[in-house]
């Protein structure tokens, strides 16, 4: 179904569509929302509010753009309230979120060398500034257009090919040396 079918059955009050939306979206949302707050519990939240909100007003909701960049820039909104909400607490880092699993076709002979890999690359990414690496996750692992990026971070889309550009001149090297190690 599509994101247009959806919005309009959630327009008439359709809980099947909520959820459907949210199934759709929930761990892309969280995993954004975890680039901007480094929480797993903060980032739940944020998008748990998001949701909540679509809902609250779901008869009076006008999304001008598509419902995918009206979610992904709540949840950026959402997640710079709490991160200055919470600017006093400590933020602890959390491995597990946000990290994007490399193809399930590699090489299984070998699970603690892929471990290995994966654990780097998601180093590797983290290292990135952190503008840097909002605009490469959602290019690279949601498979978001430059467009769509630079409506939802409010930047213009050169401003993204330029970080894409020196994101890719970053990691490639590194990504050619890790590519070695699976081969």
């Amino acid at each position: 179904m599509s994101d247009d079918v959806l919005m309009d059955l959630l327009r008439r009050g359709d809980e099947a569509a909520l959820r459907h939306i949210f199934l759709r979206y929930y761990e892309r949302l969280c995993r954004f929302s975890y680039t901007i707050v480094q929480r797993k519990d903060l980032a739940e939240e944020a998008v748990a509010n998001v949701f909540q909100t679509l809902w609250a007003r779901h008869r009076i909701l006008t999304i001008r753009k598509n419902l995918q960049t009206y979610l992904f820039i709540a949840v950026k909104n959402q997640s710079v309230d709490l991160v200055r909400f919470c600017r006093r607490e400590p933020v602890s880092a959390i491995d597990s979120v946000g990290t994007h699993e490399l193809p399930s076709e590699a090489p299984k002979r070998n699970s603690n060398q892929y471990e290995e890999v994966r654990r780097e690359v998601d180093t590797l990414i983290q290292a990135l500034p952190p503008q840097r690496r909002l605009v490469f996750r959602l290019n690279r692992f949601e498979g978001m257009r430059y467009r769509q990026i630079a409506e939802i971070l409010g930047i213009s889309e050169r401003t993204v090919q330029n970080h894409m550009v020196l994101a890719m001149k970053q990691l490639a090297p590194e990504l050619d040396r890790l590519k070695e190690l699976i081969r």
